[in-house]
């Protein structure tokens, strides 16, 4: 026997609509209890984590700012901005010391404070403000105990995120006091998350230190230092309070005085570029500081002795006979400033060696002098006197010199000389080089039919320093 469905209204109708209507009743009542707790809470109530309540402070974690965003990473940083809040909280939970506030539940707490949206096409200037003013208003309201701000920046093919805390400070009025700082750098979106635990070590720090101590003194190790062209020496600065204590994680600056001698580093690496003194300063910046800029003079040293070994590979006369050539390089310690001589060049053409040598000196400022003494077996001896200029990858020099006859049949005379060399790299930093160098002389003989004289020379050796 079939049994049919009863009437409409009939019993167990009725008794499906009371069970809908009964749950419908408790849906909304829980519903409305899960809307109305949060707006309702206080900094003294007690936020549920899973099955424990913790005790804590409450944290709100705003979305990182992006800034500098270009077209094609725009959406990656815009996810990341929001992602990193969360993996932040994460680490706030599982320490089970803090009760954190991000998405919706910080969404709900702004409004309970009152605090309108942020505007979504605010300039980077209004975000930075509207963020200011909602952490402010959660603390000042006591919604929250701690608030934590951020900016997320992409910055030569990395990413650069920077965080704040917070803490309301009544005195001298209530007002949001910065109490700690963090930075990361990541490659990837991905590594930038890892870092999450690296941010909140320096957010949380074992002993934090609200108001970090004054730099009273800054000791630059050496305090002098003396380099050949081409080395290197990292400078160690190290910072000290009022109290003399050490003061670690400073940031320093250097500066060069004299660019053109003396490279440095950011991280302090000096290296010396061209003979002569020069300066670098050090300064400390992040913290209050009443410590001037500490300052190290560096010396960079010119090669002291030079030997020389070659041949003559052009000239204009007797060169096939010998054309090797030995030579010796003495440089005091003393630098030489050049002064330009002036030469009408009526008087030049009458004096060739008077207008050369003012040529000359004129195209050298300064430099240092060298004494060149070359021999050439079986014909003469050349005793030369150079104003060189060196870098630290090679030198050029000008200079006039004697011209002594070794055997008979030569005469003596002056002679004007052009020297252009270079220095191996794989020998830099050493106290010694290995020199690559070609002089060309032009020399004036005595002596009524003696004729003027060009001769080139490849000679190479060894530069020796102090």
């Amino acid at each position: 026997m079939v049994q049919r469905p009863e009437a409409k209204g009939g019993p167990g109708l009725r008794q499906a609509a009371w069970a809908g209507r009964w749950r419908q009743a408790v849906l909304g009542v829980l519903l409305g209890l899960l809307v109305a707790l949060p707006a309702a809470a206080q900094v003294d109530g007690l936020l549920s984590e899973g099955s424990r309540t913790v005790e804590g402070p409450v944290v709100a974690l705003f979305p990182l700012q992006v800034l500098n965003q270009t077209p094609a990473d725009s959406e990656d940083l815009r996810l990341l901005a929001e992602a990193l809040p969360d993996a932040l909280a994460a680490r706030l939970v599982q320490s089970g010391q803090f009760r954190p506030l991000t998405g919706v539940r910080l969404q709900r707490h702004l409004g309970a404070a009152g605090i309108p949206a942020a505007d979504g096409d605010a300039t980077a200037e209004g975000m930075r403000a509207w963020l200011q003013e909602a952490a402010e208003g959660l603390l000042e309201q006591g919604q929250v105990q701690e608030a934590v701000l951020g900016r997320l920046m992409a910055v030569q093919g990395g990413l650069v995120a920077v965080v704040e805390r917070y803490q309301l400070s009544r005195r001298p009025a209530p007002t949001a006091q910065l109490v700690g700082s963090a930075v990361a750098v990541a490659d990837k979106a991905p590594a930038m998350l890892e870092k999450a635990a690296d941010l909140l070590r320096q957010l949380y720090p074992p002993e934090t230190e609200v108001v970090p101590r004054a730099v009273e003194r800054l000791v630059v190790l050496p305090s002098a230092l003396r380099l050949p062209i081409g080395q290197s020496h990292k400078l160690n600065v190290l910072a000290f309070d009022q109290d003399g204590t050490l003061l670690p994680n400073v940031t320093l600056v250097f500066q060069s005085g004299d660019e053109g001698r003396v490279a440095v580093s950011s991280d302090g690496v000096v290296t010396a570029l061209a003979p002569g003194e020069a300066t670098v300063q050090v300064q400390a910046l992040g913290r209050p500081t009443t410590a001037g800029a500490a300052s190290v003079t560096v010396q960079v040293l010119a090669p002291t002795l030079g030997f020389r070994g070659g041949a003559t590979v052009a000239g204009t006369a007797g060169q096939a006979e010998n054309p090797l050539v030995f030579g010796l390089r003495l440089t005091p310690s003393a630098a030489f400033q050049t002064t330009a001589q002036r030469v009408d060049l009526s008087r030049g053409l009458e004096n060739p060696l008077t207008f050369l040598t003012g040529f000359f000196s004129s195209l050298l400022g300064g430099g240092r002098v060298t004494l060149d003494l070359d021999a050439r077996p079986s014909q003469d001896l050349t005793v030369m006197l150079e104003a060189m200029q060196r870098s630290s990858s090679g030198y050029f020099g000008t200079g006039v010199g004697l011209v002594a006859p070794l055997r008979q049949g030569i005469e003596s005379g002056l002679a004007v000389r052009l020297t252009l060399g270079t220095q191996m790299s794989w020998f830099r930093g050493h106290r010694f080089t290995i020199p690559v160098e070609l002089n060309a002389d032009l020399i004036f003989r005595r002596g009524e039919e003696a004729a003027t004289e060009a001769r080139l020379a490849l000679v190479t050796g060894i530069d020796l320093f102090q």
